[in-house]
Order: structure tokens, then C-alpha cells, then sequence
């Protein structure tokens, strides 16, 4: 009941509606939210545009009780709703780091379990999630949603179903969502940096060697002619 409570402002009870969630990590680390909600009938659409309720960032934050208002203290997505083919839809913008996205509401309201493990002898970043999303039992007229994951810096592994160039994507509907669970590792800022002073080393040992022997071959040419001309 606790899901329901805290995804009630994201996913309307009654809506048959589709939600895009894009993800992007830069190469700091540092992550920004998007979910897109699109109405697919008047009915919903005017739900998503009247609907009051402020969304909190993360999880663990107290929620805004029986009244739409925000709490001191604590983080709330932006919030927007824009008509779209005839339909309204609330686009929700947010934005952290990797230290404190394990909290992120969005996703632990539809997963059991999300964490985000750091692994210091692989310098990498795991995101990882229960198998099943639970939001389909929760809302069962949510028709499908497509998750975007965008990371700058290396990725080592991913259980996604497609992916183009560093954009991971997950398609859960209502035919796989007990077996959409997410993995995803990645570099972290530091392994990146190491990579690219271990490219730079060799070109500088490149360049001072070829520099060497640039000189010795003009010293070489030079006392050539001081004792052609004693």
C-alpha cells in the first residue's frame, strides 16, 4: 500500500497511459530524471492536468500528508504539463548524484529492491533492481513504459533489451514485467581519467623520442662540420 501512496502523483489509478523514463549520467556522475506521461484519452488527460500533487525526489523523504504542498527539507521533481496531439502530459525533471541515487523515488516505488553498488577493485558502478516491476499489479491499466539509460563513461555490462551507441533501453509492458529487472555497470569517473593518462603516457614517450633523436641528429651534423673544417 506504501507504493501506491508515494507513486499515487506519477501514475494516476485510472490511467491507461504510457510513461517514458530517460535517464542520463554524465561523465561526473552526476544523473538527471526524465519521465514523460502521456494521456491517451480525455479523461486521463485532464486528471494529469489538474492533478495538484507535488512529487518527492526520494524515497525515504516524508510525504506531504493529506494536503498538496511541499515539505521544507525536501526535494521535489519538477514539474510541468504541456499539451501534446490533442492530449495533455506531465513531464517530470530531476536531478542528482550517484551518492544518493539509490534513494531515487521514481524507481524503488516500482522495484522491491534498487541499489547502487560501488565496486573499488573494478572502479565501476553497478544500478541493479529486483526482477519484477511491480507497478503493473499496482496500476493495472498502465500500458507499457520504456526505460532510457544514457551513460557517458564505459559500460561493461547491461542486461537491456536493445541499445544504441550509449543509450540502454528497457521495453516493460504487461507480458514481461515479472522478469524486467535491470543491471547496468559502468566505469567510474577515475577509471576514465587512469585510461586516458595511460593513452597520454606512451605519446609523450613518443614525442620525447622522437624529439632525442631529432637533436642527435642535428649535434651529429654540427660537429661534422667543425671537423671538416679543422
Amino acid at each position: 500500500m506504501k507504493r501506491i501512496i508515494l507513486l499515487g502523483s506519477i501514475l494516476l489509478l485510472t490511467c491507461a497511459c504510457s510513461v517514458n523514463y530517460d535517464l542520463v549520467i554524465d561523465e561526473n556522475e552526476n544523473i538527471e530524471e526524465s519521465i514523460s506521461i502521456q494521456a491517451e484519452n480525455e479523461s486521463e488527460s485532464q486528471q494529469l492536468y489538474s492533478d495538484p500533487w507535488p512529487i518527492k525526489a526520494y524515497y525515504s523523504d516524508p510525504d506531504s500528508g493529506d494536503y498538496p504542498e511541499k515539505l521544507e527539507g525536501v526535494e521535489y521533481y519538477d514539474n510541468e504539463v504541456v499539451l501534446d496531439k490533442n492530449y495533455y502530459k506531465k513531464n517530470l525533471t530531476h536531478i542528482s548524484n550517484i551518492q544518493k541515487f539509490e534513494d531515487i523515488n521514481s524507481i524503488k516505488s516500482c522495484y522491491e529492491h534498487f541499489y547502487v553498488t560501488s565496486d573499488s577493485k573494478n572502479n565501476t558502478y553497478t544500478l541493479s533492481t529486483s526482477p519484477e516491476f511491480l507497478c503493473f499489479l499496482d496500476y493495472p491499466s498502465l500500458n507499457e513504459v520504456n526505460i532510457k539509460i544514457h551513460v557517458a563513461n564505459t559500460v561493461t555490462s547491461s542486461n537491456a533489451s536493445s541499445r544504441d551507441g550509449n543509450t540502454y533501453e528497457w521495453k516493460i509492458t504487461k507480458d514481461n514485467y515479472q522478469t524486467s529487472g535491470i543491471i547496468l555497470t559502468f566505469q567510474k569517473q577515475e577509471m576514465k581519467e587512469s585510461e586516458e593518462k595511460k593513452t597520454e603516457s606512451p605519446n609523450i614517450m613518443w614525442a620525447f623520442g622522437v624529439l632525442g633523436i631529432f637533436f642527435v641528429i642535428i649535434i651529429g651534423i654540427f660537429l661534422y662540420k667543425i671537423k671538416k673544417n679543422l
